[in-house]
C-alpha cells in the first residue's frame, strides 16, 4: 500500500517500511473502540480531561478510521479541514482545542512509532497562526510578584483578630501558594498527612502528602515549616486544642456550616472555598491594596508559584513542571506562564 502522504518517500525502502509497519498496527483495529484501546491507554490524564480529549479525538479519528485512514496518513490539510469544520459547529475556543488534543496525540504517537511523520512538525505558520487559541485580554492582572504576594498574606492577617474568616484565608493562602497544590487536594487533607523528614541534604523539613490528579498512590510535596505551624496556631484558636492525626486541616470556616442539616461534612468544598476568595477578592479590590485589580480564586496561587519560581527565582520551566505535576511541558508554558504568548511553539528554552 502506498503512502504518497508521507514526505520522506526518496529515503530508499521508507515507504515500503511505513506500509508495512501501518498494515501490522492497524489490521487488528476495525472501530473507534480497537483505536482507543490501542493508542490511548496509559495516557496519564485525568478522568474528566481525558473524557473531553476522548471525544475530540473520536470525531476526528472516526470519520477516517471509516475510510480506512490510520495516524500514518494525516496531513495538516485534513486538520485544517478538521479545523474549519468545528469552526462551523463549536466557537474559536472550541475548535483550538480540538487541535490543541490532536497535537497532544501526535506528539506521543510519533515518539512511540518514530517513523510516522507528526503532521504538527513543521506546519507552515499560517496554519500555526490559524489553530493559535484566540487571546483573553484579562481585566484583572494574572499573577502578582513578590511584593505584592508580600502584602497580599499580611491584608488579611491584620484583619484576622476582628474577622476569623480572614485569618483562615491568609493561611489557606500561603498553603495553597507555597505548596502549588490544587484545592481539591488541599481540602482532604488531615494532620496525619502532614509529616516531618530528614532531607537528602541532611535537615529536617515538612512535607504533606496527597493523591496527585489522576493518579491512586500518595506522593509528596515538600512546604514550608511557617505553612505547618500557621495551620497547627489555626487549629489551636478555632478548637482550643492540639490538633489530632485524623483531624481535617482545612474545616468549614465558621461554625454555622456544622449546623446545616444539608451539609454532609465539617470539611472545606471546594465551592466554598471559591467562594471565600470571591469574597476576599471584593475586600482587597476595595481598600486599594493594590493599584490594579486582581481576581482571586483557589487555583490563582498554584499559577503564581509557576509564575513565581520563573521570574522571581528564574527556574527552568522543566523544574516547574516537575513541581506543578504536569504531564506535559506545554501545559506549564502555555497554560501556567502568563507573561507569554499562548502558542507553547513560540517559547524558548
Amino acid at each position: 500500500m502506498a503512502n504518497d502522504l508521507v514526505s520522506l518517500n526518496d529515503i530508499p525502502g521508507y515507504a515500503a517500511l511505513v506500509a508495512e509497519l501501518e498494515k501490522r498496527l492497524f489490521e487488528s483495529v476495525k472501530s473507534w473502540e480497537d483505536f482507543e484501546w490501542r493508542f490511548l491507554r496509559g495516557i496519564g490524564l485525568a478522568a474528566n480531561t481525558y473524557s473531553n480529549m476522548r471525544s475530540g479525538l473520536k470525531q476526528f479519528f472516526d470519520s477516517y478510521l471509516r475510510m480506512r485512514f490510520s495516524p500514518f496518513r494525516v496531513t495538516a490539510e485534513m486538520i485544517e479541514a478538521y479545523y474549519d469544520f468545528e469552526m462551523q459547529r463549536n466557537s474559536a475556543q472550541t475548535a483550538s482545542t480540538r487541535i490543541s488534543q490532536l497535537r497532544r496525540f501526535f506528539t506521543r504517537f510519533c515518539a512511540d512509532y518514530p517513523i510516522c511523520k507528526n503532521p504538527f512538525v513543521g506546519m507552515d505558520s499560517r496554519l500555526v497562526q490559524k489553530f493559535a487559541q484566540p487571546r483573553h485580554v484579562p481585566t484583572e492582572k494574572r499573577f502578582l510578584r513578590r511584593s505584592e504576594l508580600e502584602m497580599l498574606f499580611e491584608y488579611p492577617r491584620r484583619l484576622g483578630e476582628t474577622e476569623p474568616w480572614l485569618y483562615f484565608m491568609m493561611v489557606l493562602t500561603k498553603f495553597l501558594f507555597f505548596t502549588g497544590l490544587r484545592v481539591g487536594q488541599t481540602i482532604q487533607l488531615r494532620f496525619k498527612d502532614l509529616e516531618r523528614f530528614n532531607d537528602s541534604d541532611g535537615k529536617w523539613k515538612w512535607r504533606c502528602w496527597f493523591i496527585p490528579k489522576g493518579g491512586r498512590d500518595f506522593t509528596f510535596q515538600k512546604m514550608p515549616e511557617s505553612c505547618y505551624r500557621e495551620v497547627v496556631e489555626m487549629h489551636r484558636r478555632r478548637f482550643k486544642r492540639d490538633p489530632l492525626p485524623d483531624d481535617i486541616v482545612w474545616p468549614a470556616p465558621s461554625p454555622r456550616y456544622y449546623k446545616s442539616s444539608k451539609r454532609k461534612s465539617p470539611r472545606l468544598s471546594g465551592p466554598e472555598a471559591a467562594g471565600l476568595y470571591q469574597d476576599l477578592t471584593k475586600l482587597v479590590n476595595e481598600s486599594g491594596l493594590f493599584d490594579f485589580k486582581v481576581k482571586l480564586h483557589p487555583h490563582f496561587f498554584r499559577h503564581n508559584l509557576a509564575m513565581y519560581l520563573r521570574t522571581e527565582c528564574k527556574w527552568d520551566a522543566r523544574d516547574i513542571q516537575l513541581i506543578l505535576r504536569h504531564t506535559s511541558l506545554d501545559t506549564t508554558t502555555v497554560y501556567y506562564f502568563h507573561d507569554h504568548a499562548r502558542d507553547a511553539e513560540e517559547f524558548e528554552f
